[in-house]
């Protein structure tokens, strides 16, 4: 049966409904619960689903609670987090029925899908920045997590000592429920088969904790799970584009020490605020900040030669702003005469463009042009 409870979202959308299933009657009380954080949320759901329609009714023994989407307006944004109020769910429980939106969805959680469990799972993934392959263990309840053959296992008591705030497990064993989290996939080509292994693990610890009858046709599990101390995130000291060394398919496995995980890569190149300049003897100009370049080949013709000069980092040539050159990025825009073209060169490094300058050729620069011209009149986006 599943019953929907309202909860205001504010005067745009008045309120939504958080939908709870429940089937069987009787102990054990299991509460299942998918999308804590939006972005983790749909292929969690999708698990559930396939328990439920996999399981004939005769093996139910006692209660299953199920709460697929457990953050509505975070999964309908597809963020870790409800846009309303940008705060974490599962670290603010058990809620507050008269706080703000996530804190209020925490209250209705807690009431009518924690209280009264005798075990909580909840399932959770890497969401849309990272591919998850582990599960919090309950040093009181360790068979449910080993249920979910995972790679890894975390101590969830080290990770609660690490969280800020309450989360929906920690929740729950303060009532006195046993209580496991799951962290299986997250954005990659493998999401519909970390989903399975989610599926058959949590039918597989349904069975293990008494409210289904074990299933003898699921798989024996096949990972020797690996503890692992609590984890952290890796935070660099400046943003920028991680390119993995080590794809997807090696997630859930073990690497050797010094294995090279990633490049971070800048996505705004170090420097000074202003644009190194490089102008040969035919009016090349060489628009560069710190090690990468973007050459643009062939000065408009009828601009006066001090305005090919590229003076600051806001592209003022002498006294008139003719144009705009971004460093790093495909885009170069232009204001000039009627018919005036210009050819657009890929970022190459400095060293190869200022060495030819210096040393008066222009190899460089011929090297690296494109073939194609573009009139400036259009909108340049390259």
């Amino acid at each position: 049966m599943w019953r929907d409870y309202p909860l205001a979202v504010g005067a745009a959308a008045g309120t939504l409904n958080l939908r709870v299933g429940t089937v069987g009657q009787g102990k054990p009380v299991v509460t299942v619960t998918a999308g804590v954080h939006g972005d983790e949320g749909p292929w969690s759901a999708r698990a559930i689903h396939r328990v439920l329609e996999k399981t004939p009714m005769t093996d139910l023994v006692g209660t299953l609670r199920v709460v697929p989407v457990s953050n509505p307006l975070a999964m309908e944004a597809d963020a870790r987090c409800a846009p309303l109020d940008v705060l974490d769910l599962n670290r603010v429980f058990p809620g507050n029925p008269n706080g703000s939106h996530t804190e209020r969805l925490a209250a209705v959680l807690a009431e009518h899908a924690v209280a009264g469990a005798d075990v909580l799972i909840d399932l959770h993934g890497g969401g849309s920045w990272c591919v998850n392959a582990f599960v919090f263990r309950n040093a009181e309840a360790p068979e449910i997590a080993d249920a979910f053959d995972a790679p890894f296992v975390v101590d969830q008591g080290a990770r609660a000592a690490q969280m800020r705030g309450m989360g929906i497990g920690g929740h729950a064993m303060s009532l006195g429920a046993k209580s496991t989290s799951v962290e299986f996939g997250g954005r990659s080509p493998d999401e519909a088969r970390w989903a399975e292994h989610l599926a058959t693990g949590l039918r597989r610890a349904l069975g293990v904790i008494g409210v289904l009858r074990p299933d003898p046709s699921l798989p024996a599990p096949k990972h020797k799970a690996v503890p692992v101390k609590p984890t952290r995130v890796l935070r660099p000291s400046s943003g920028g584009l991680l390119i993995p060394a080590v794809d997807h398919t090696k997630i859930g496995t073990l690497v050797d020490e010094g294995t090279l995980l990633g490049t971070l890569v800048e996505l705004i190149p170090p420097g000074d605020d202003r644009w190194l300049e490089v102008v040969d003897g035919d009016g090349d100009v060489a628009a560069a900040l710190g090690e990468d370049v973007a050459v643009v080949h062939g000065i408009a013709r009828g601009v006066p030669p001090h305005a090919r000069r590229i003076r600051d980092h806001h592209a003022h040539f002498g006294i008139a702003p003719v144009g705009v050159f971004q460093i790093g990025q495909r885009a170069v825009g232009y204001e000039g005469h009627t018919g005036d073209k210009f050819r657009i060169v890929m970022p190459v490094k400095i060293p190869k463009i200022v060495g030819s300058v210096a040393g008066g050729g222009e190899a460089g620069f011929r090297t690296a042009a494109s073939d194609a011209e573009i009139d400036v009149n259009q909108a340049l986006t390259v």
